[in-house]
């Protein structure tokens, strides 16, 4: 008989870990993915590569530390989210180093050529190892989702109760409140990274409507984190996806033939950044403190 202990979203006891204080990895991660994208857009390799290696290493001593404390489902995000980060990181290496650029629109006073030199079959190359990366994380995230709804359309034919779901999560006190009466709101926060991933393939293969249309299913995802939880990292996190879509139509649909959409979007992760900086007590949903490991602070 399954109990609710085995639901495939979380919605079950889980190792209590102290609440953290301070600049937590996760949003330093982030600080770097903003400074990532934000030098990668203004195609400035000093500031995007040592933040690409920054977010790497972070997310990757982040993720090992909430590992023992965080549901599969978590897990399984969290996965997908730094196996997209190093798929992101080497589709940008590529660019930087080996893309031909006779764009204007990619023409700034500190680049004006590939790092390394003009080699599109290079580029090419890099750029499908990317892609397997980013294959690798929505083909783990695709196989979790339909292993999950067999499961729990098998669930209450096995004796288990839904209504055990909202049974408290770390407090006696606390109910779990489930999404869509399925998903803990830890799990939702992250749910964005699916879409994500394909806003990536579908850009790297030029598909541009497809990888727009995957944006906005991110944006819309992360806009309703914003809507139920509130918060200024969700704004920032909206800020980051919106910066990006500017990119894709500035580099897909205009073929960079002006620098303008770039300069936007690096604006936009500014403001992100900063947001993300300043914010006091961070803290991912302003109604509920997420658990934290105790050394998960920087």
């Amino acid at each position: 008989m399954h109990g609710i202990h085995g639901h495939p979203y979380g919605a079950r006891s889980k190792p209590q870990c102290s609440a953290g204080s301070g600049l937590q990895l996760e949003d330093a991660s982030f600080l770097c993915w903003l400074l990532k994208d934000a030098g990668w857009v203004l195609l400035c390799p000093q500031i995007s590569l040592p933040a690409a290696m920054g977010a790497i290493l972070l997310e990757s001593h982040d993720m090992k530390l909430r590992w023992h404390c965080e549901r599969p489902a978590e897990q399984v995000h969290s996965l997908a989210a730094l196996i997209w980060l190093l798929g992101n990181a080497v589709w940008m290496a590529s660019e930087l180093c080996l893309l031909p650029s006779p764009e204007e629109g990619r023409h700034f006073p500190w680049y004006q050529a590939a790092i390394l030199r003009d080699d599109a079959a290079s580029y090419n190359a890099g750029q499908a190892v990317a892609q397997l990366f980013f294959g690798c994380g929505i083909s783990m995230l695709i196989v979790f989702y339909l292993c999950s709804w067999r499961w729990m359309r098998q669930w209450p034919q096995s004796g288990g109760d839904l209504e055990g779901l909202r049974r408290p999560i770390a407090h006696d006190d606390e109910p779990a409140a489930l999404i869509w009466g399925i998903v803990t709101a830890e799990v939702y926060t992250s749910v964005f990274i699916g879409p994500w991933i394909l806003t990536d393939i579908f850009w790297s293969l030029d598909l541009t409507w497809l990888s727009l249309l995957s944006a906005v299913i991110a944006m819309c995802f992360v806009g309703d984190c914003l809507r139920r939880f509130g918060g200024p990292l969700f704004f920032a996190e909206l800020l980051w996806l919106i910066a990006n879509a500017i990119w894709i139509f500035s580099e897909e649909a205009l073929g960079d033939a002006f620098r303008s959409p770039r300069i936007a979007g690096a604006a936009m992760l500014g403001a992100a950044f900063v947001i993300v900086l300043l914010m006091p007590n961070k803290s991912r949903m302003a109604t509920s403190q997420r658990p934290l490991c105790n050394s998960a602070k920087i």
